[in-house]
């Protein structure tokens, strides 16, 4: 991404509500959701705090990092996505060891 300049971006608003809806939605079915099957599932204190935290930081990648000149300088999409990989890997774990 570095070499990339900002000219070189795509000739899409990013701005544009429909672009917004699209990571809203592609965010709930490939994080949120298992965030509140393992919210519902543990009803641990932990978990819930955990999945609020990265929930709101999604959230705020998703609505606020939509340039390139932003997502490269802004670290919150790559700190989610490895929090998101261990929290997730934590939950299957526990998931099937409770089956």
């Amino acid at each position: 991404m570095a070499d990339i300049s900002s000219e070189d971006e795509l000739d899409i608003d990013p701005t544009h509500i429909s672009l917004m809806l699209f990571g809203l939605m592609f965010n709930f079915i490939r994080r949120w959701l298992i965030y509140l099957l393992a919210v519902f599932m543990t009803e641990h204190p932990v978990v819930i705090l955990i999945s609020v935290i990265l929930f709101a930081a999604s959230l705020y990648d998703i609505l606020f990092n939509y340039s390139l000149a932003k997502m490269k300088d802004s670290k919150v999409g790559l700190y989610v996505a490895i929090i998101d990989i261990v929290f997730i890997s934590i939950f299957v774990i526990y998931l099937f060891n409770s089956l």
